[in-house]
């Protein structure tokens, strides 16, 4: 007991120390937020919160000049989909995967498509017009522009997913 409420103390100190390049089981901190990515093709430079959160439950949302937007999302034991799947969807691990049983059972459509890796998805959304996925921070490359949330940039201080 005293070692996790130890640790919880050190997180929170580091946190305030503006320390927040660490791990802690699994969990990238705050250093490298995650952002919202989209292909140099797709014409939107940002989407509200709430947009977001619809067209990662599997909500049909039609973006960018009424293109179906196509999410992809990281695999579900990654450190990227357990932030990305609490910040937008509010849903734990356990709490997601209900959710989706959930849809099925009721025929409603599936979950985002999993890319394995990072490299690969922002290939993926590079490429095909409409998809939009997330990725760390440093792992922005030219190929992808980052959305705007909520008209805030992924360095804004403020951003949602950050």
């Amino acid at each position: 007991m005293l070692c996790v409420r130890s640790n919880r103390v050190q997180r929170r100190q580091l946190l305030l120390l503006g320390v927040a390049s660490f791990a802690v089981n699994g969990v990238q901190a705050a250093s490298d937020p995650l952002v919202v990515i989209v292909g140099p093709a797709t014409n939107i430079d940002g989407l509200e919160f709430g947009v977001l959160q619809r067209m990662f439950r599997g909500e049909a949302v039609n973006y960018a000049g009424s293109r179906r937007a196509v999410p992809f999302n990281h695999p579900v034991q990654t450190s990227e989909r357990r932030e990305f799947d609490r910040v937008v969807l509010g849903l734990s691990p356990d709490e997601v995967a209900r959710y989706w049983i959930n849809r099925k059972i009721r025929g409603q459509s599936g979950p985002p498509r999993t890319v394995p890796s990072s490299a690969l998805l922002l290939r993926v959304v590079a490429q095909l017009k409409g998809a939009i996925g997330y990725v760390r921070s440093s792992q922005l490359n030219g190929s992808v522009r980052p959305l705007r949330i909520d008209g805030k940039a992924h360095t804004d201080r403020d951003y949602r997913l950050g």
